[in-house]
Parts: C-alpha cells; sequence; structure tokens
C-alpha cells in the first residue's frame, strides 16, 4: 500500500511530495497501530483508496494556495477596496435617508466606465455613456416612484458614500484586468479576495473592540445565526456569479446586470404584492429599454461593420 501511495504522490508537484510522504506515513503507522486492536482489518485495496484520496486533497489544496495565477497584492487590493466598499456605505446610512443613497447607487455604473479608462485602457463612444446616463436615470425613478421623501444632502454622508462608490468600481475593474492578464479562475479570485478582506476585518473588529461583543450578541441571540449561514451561503453563490460575468463580459455589464436586478425586483414586487402603479414607473422603465435598445443597437452596427 505505501508504495502504491509513493508512485501516486510522484505525479504531483515535486515540491509538495516530501510533506505529502510524511503525513501519509504517519496515517498509515496510526492505522496500523489501530488495526492491532481491531478483528475487523481493511483490505489494501481500500487502505490505498483512503489514503490516496486524502493525499491528493491536501495536495490539491497546496497546490492552489502556492500556486495561484495571480500575484497575491493584486488580491490584497481587490480585498481592501472591498472592505472599503461595504464599511463606507454602512457608515454613510447614518447621515443619508433612503432617497439620497440610491441616487448615487443606481449612478455606480459611471465610475466603473470612467476607471475603466484609466485601469484597462478601455474606450467609451457617446452613445455608450449616454445609455450609462438613461440607465441611472432609469433606476432612480423607478426605484424612488412609491417614495415621497425627497433626497437630503449632508456633506459627510456625500463624502462616504462617493468614497464608496470609487472603491467600488475599482473592484470589477481591478477584476476584469486579473482576469484578463493572468488567466485566473474565477473561484481562485474568490478564495482569496473573501479569504484576505476577511483577514483585513478580523483586524478591524479588534481594534474597535467590537470582536468580543458580536460573538457576545451572536451567542445570547442564537436565532441570528441561522439566517446568517443562510444570508453567506447565498451570498457565496452570487459572488461566484459575479465573478463569472466579470470574467466573461466584464466590469461594466457586470454592473450592469447586477443593477438591472433593481428593475427585475420593482417588477416582482408588484407580482407578489400589489400596489398602485404610478406613472413614475413607465417613465423609468421607458428609459431603462430605451438605454438597453441604445447598447443594442450600437452592438448590432459594430457587428455588421466589422463581421469577423
Amino acid at each position: 500500500t505505501q508504495q502504491l501511495i509513493t508512485l501516486t504522490l510522484t505525479s504531483q508537484p515535486s515540491s509538495h511530495n516530501q510533506s505529502i510522504e510524511q503525513i501519509t506515513s504517519e496515517l498509515l503507522n496510526h492505522n496500523n497501530s489501530n488495526d492491532d486492536h481491531s478483528n475487523n482489518e481493511e483490505s489494501p485495496n481500500e487502505k490505498y483508496n483512503k489514503y490516496s484520496s486524502f493525499c491528493q486533497k491536501v495536495n490539491k489544496m497546496k497546490y492552489t494556495f502556492f500556486n495561484h495565477q495571480a500575484p497575491l497584492k493584486d488580491y490584497f487590493l481587490i480585498s481592501f477596496c472591498s472592505v472599503a466598499t461595504i464599511g463606507l456605505s454602512n457608515a454613510a446610512c447614518e447621515f443619508l435617508n433612503y432617497p439620497t443613497q440610491v441616487v448615487f447607487k443606481c449612478c455606480k455604473l459611471i465610475p466603473v466606465m470612467v476607471l475603466g479608462i484609466f485601469i484597462l485602457k478601455k474606450t467609451y463612444t457617446f452613445v455608450d455613456y449616454f445609455a450609462a446616463i438613461l440607465f441611472c436615470l432609469g433606476l432612480i425613478i423607478c426605484t424612488l416612484a412609491d417614495k415621497y421623501v425627497s433626497p437630503s444632502f449632508n456633506f459627510t454622508g456625500i463624502t462616504l458614500i462617493s468614497l464608496a462608490l470609487i472603491a467600488d468600481a475599482f473592484i470589477g475593474n481591478l477584476q476584469e484586468k486579473v482576469f484578463k492578464e493572468y488567466k485566473s479562475s474565477a473561484a481562485e479570485s474568490l478564495f482569496f479576495v473573501k479569504g484576505i478582506g476577511c483577514f483585513y476585518l478580523i483586524i478591524i473588529v479588534m481594534l474597535t473592540n467590537q470582536l468580543i461583543s458580536g460573538i457576545e450578541y451572536c451567542f445570547s441571540n442564537v436565532d441570528i445565526l441561522m439566517p446568517i449561514i443562510y444570508f453567506s451561503i447565498s451570498g457565496w453563490f452570487g459572488e461566484n456569479f459575479v465573478m463569472l460575468l466579470v470574467k466573461k463580459f466584464g466590469a461594466v455589464a457586470t454592473v450592469t446586470t447586477t443593477s438591472a436586478r433593481k428593475a427585475i425586483t420593482i417588477i416582482f414586487s408588484f407580482i407578489m404584492f400589489p400596489k398602485p402603479f404610478t406613472h413614475a414607473y413607465t417613465a423609468g422603465f421607458f428609459l431603462i429599454f430605451l438605454a438597453i435598445a441604445f447598447e443594442a443597437q450600437k452592438k448590432r452596427y459594430q457587428s455588421k461593420k466589422s463581421p469577423n
């Protein structure tokens, strides 16, 4: 059995063979000592399958961690922007009312396009910018159609939400750059970005004395643990789709898609929670579809102009 496992390991990267063989040897010795006290001995094939599978999993984890495609410095930067946009957005909630937050968040597409010019050296036409403005205006109108509160402008809140949008715009463009330059996978990017982001957050909550109080609150209110778990799992699935969108279609298309879900949510809200339909919704959806039509027409024209 040891010879078979050793042969299996030699097919793996040589830099990991020694440590994996040591782990396997220890496990085999431990299992052999247990076999002396057991009447039900495993067959050599069962031992081989068990330990070979274990060694391959350990080796794969080590290979993934130490042989990432993109440099860690890029993942550290993306993680920092990810933590910054969440923290700044939450901090801005204390200074801005809901309509003001909606106005800024619906305009996220604009800074993504602007930063794409500098980070990815992209070029956009007048039609692209015009369609983006129409799209943002349509989202704002649809989202605020049933809100009878005017936006309130607070300098501190505006500064925080603006910085959050800039950090968010960096995320998509940096992710797209990593995918294009280093051909990294969406799973690798998600693993490092969220893992490093968790490291950042642990430091922050420790420095702000929120770690212990947060743990105590969770243990004293166990009912919130399952919603947190559900939220985390659904977030993980959502982030995977977002990463795949960025990798295949780019940052601008991804932000457009994630922003358009606001309009889809509003449509479903009429089905699930019937409410009066105002002219504001009509105007908002008209602008959104008009923006999409402009972009579709531009791409159709480009495809006819350069069929190859």
